[in-house]
């Protein structure tokens, strides 16, 4: 048989050619039905020199269900879907595939879609809208970049979106508004960002409507969470300011550079936050556990250790570890008392649920003492009875007396110990002056 010249020059030429792999087990394929394994971007007329809008070719590549190869180029183009479970977008070389017009640049639609070593350009400054939407599930990116971006670097609502590396990036003059990373929805779980790079703190990672998101070993700007659909957090360096308003959160091996991190909005009940002792925060750090967060761990050892730092603690039901910070003591009785030009010194620490608390309340000129129970304010509401120790300096009598902790109150009566102090009252007793003192430590569980 002889094929003649114009026989293979003939579009179904390659038909005519044999193919043979190398290795044990390859098989005689002809060279047409080889090279369909995938096919070519510029197979179909896409334009690598970005000169020409390449839209209509790339949606034709895409619409033969194979993997589509893009050759080394820029291509220009806007509202690609990929419509076909399992398929492939891959790069070869320097790959960019750019925005020529405002809406979503790419948008993966159907299970298992993959990008492979290609550069998505938002060109922010022109074009409006996301990168990359992602409303199928599993699609996942391996060594791609999404950069000047309008709205989202890519935005996820299908279930379980990985990113594996690259650099994520909003347009430098949209940045403090937006976020690089967006993954909505209830269903939407299981996403995955590791080794990932955002260029702008402003930007960063929001978790919305019931989505999860696992991020380790990468650098972002800002992390919000509206979700009790479940974040973890692990290895990272977070440029931005942090904002947990849903539950089910986890911390660990992070370093926060920006100065504001607030777990819970103040107004709507969140539970199972962890945060980790690895966690390294800034200097002048202001960390706030708002009211309504419960059921939740903090190890903050390393916060309270940080130059600076402020800790704002306004719920109860939660393990706390941090060491011993100072507080002001309130003493509190009838009649308006006050230590005058005298002073007030408190320190507590906390281990899981236990509290210990050692103070000092010291009276100065212009002070008054008042009348009835006299109390000193505990930071936190008992669980459970409590008795704890006191000493008091009275006129240069001394006395030891009771730091009576009832049920689910914050403050501790002040009692004469009466297996030691005769007539036995219930009353401190006086006469107070200038110069008097009372000094005790107490040791209790926190209530919920």
């Amino acid at each position: 048989m002889y094929v003649t010249e114009a026989q293979l020059a003939a579009s179904d030429g390659s038909s005519l050619v044999g193919f043979f792999q190398t290795g044990m087990g390859a098989v005689v394929r002809s060279v047409e039905d080889r090279l369909r394994d995938a096919v070519l971007a510029t197979d179909y007329g896409a334009d690598p020199t970005g000169g020409m809008d390449s839209t209509t070719a790339l949606q034709d590549a895409l619409a033969t269900g194979r993997n589509v190869v893009f050759p080394d180029g820029n291509y220009r183009c806007q509202g690609i879907e990929v419509d076909t479970d399992y398929q492939c977008l891959i790069g070869l070389g320097k790959v960019q595939i750019i925005k020529n017009a405002n809406g979503t640049l790419i948008e993966l639609k159907k299970r298992g879609n993959k990008c492979i070593g290609i550069t998505f350009d938002g060109e922010g400054t022109t074009y409006s809208g996301d990168n990359i939407v992602c409303s199928g599930d599993e699609a996942q990116f391996v060594g791609c970049d999404s950069l000047d971006a309008r709205y989202r670097a890519l935005k996820g609502s299908g279930t379980a979106t990985a990113v594996f590396g690259g650099l994520w990036q909003v347009s430098t003059a949209y940045a403090s508004a937006g976020y690089e990373f967006e993954f909505d929805g209830s269903g939407n779980q299981y996403n995955v960002l590791i080794g990932i790079g955002t260029s702008q703190p402003s930007g960063g990672i929001l978790v919305s409507g019931g989505a999860s998101l696992a991020v380790s070993d990468s650098q972002f700007g800002k992390l919000a969470t509206r979700t009790d659909g479940g974040i973890r957090c692990t290895g990272n360096r977070i440029g931005g300011a942090v904002t947990i308003y849903g539950s089910f959160a986890s911390f660990d091996g992070n370093n926060f550079a920006d100065t504001s991190i607030t777990i819970g909005d103040g107004t709507n009940g969140i539970s199972g936050i962890r945060w980790g002792p690895t966690n390294i925060v800034a200097n002048d750090t202001n960390f706030t556990i708002s009211a309504l967060v419960s059921r939740s761990s903090f190890y903050l050892h390393q916060v309270y250790g940080t130059q600076g730092a402020t800790v704002t603690i306004n719920s109860r039901d939660n393990a706390i570890w941090h060491p011993r910070i100072a507080f002001t003591p309130q003493f509190l009785a009838s009649g308006s008392p006050s230590v005058g030009s005298g002073s007030r010194i408190g320190f507590y620490s906390r281990a899981g649920y236990d509290v210990f608390v050692d103070f000092r309340i010291a009276f100065g000129t212009g002070m008054n003492f008042g009348s009835g129970n006299a109390r000193v304010q505990l930071p936190f509401a008992s669980v459970a009875r409590v008795i704890g120790r006191a000493f008091a300096d009275v006129a240069g009598t001394h006395y030891n007396l009771l730091l009576n902790i009832g049920a689910s109150d914050d403050d501790a009566y002040i009692q004469l110990n009466q297996s030691t102090v005769t007539p036995a009252t219930g009353s401190v007793p006086g006469p107070w002056a200038s110069g008097s003192y009372i000094e005790g430590s107490i040791a209790y569980t926190a209530a919920p």
